[in-house]
């Protein structure tokens, strides 16, 4: 998992982060694949994310499913209504930054 925040660090919390997987098997030898950006639904409730108890918000199988289709996986955990700073704008803004990344 890397920070998605400017500070550097992942929020105590884990209330937003990226979680990167591994280049596919099956990447073209220069290293060059496309990446899939994944951002789970979750209510806008705290107790969906990709650490939950529901298997990352429901999306647990989208990133090996596209490691196996040769694409690259980032999973976006971002902050959602009861997290600080979270709700508008500050979730909106989490992903947005994570698509500039």
């Amino acid at each position: 998992d890397l920070p998605l925040a400017l500070s550097g660090s992942i929020a105590e919390d884990r209330s937003s982060f990226l979680r990167v997987h591994a280049v596919p098997e099956n990447a073209p030898s220069n290293g060059l694949h496309g990446t899939v950006l994944i951002i789970h639904g979750g209510y806008w409730k705290n107790k969906y994310g990709l650490d939950d108890e529901y298997g990352n918000a429901g999306v647990i199988s989208l990133a090996p499913f596209f490691l196996k289709c040769g694409f690259g996986a980032i999973e976006v955990e971002y902050r959602r209504r009861d997290h600080e700073g979270g709700g508008w704008p500050g979730t909106n803004e989490d992903i947005l930054t994570a698509m500039r990344l």
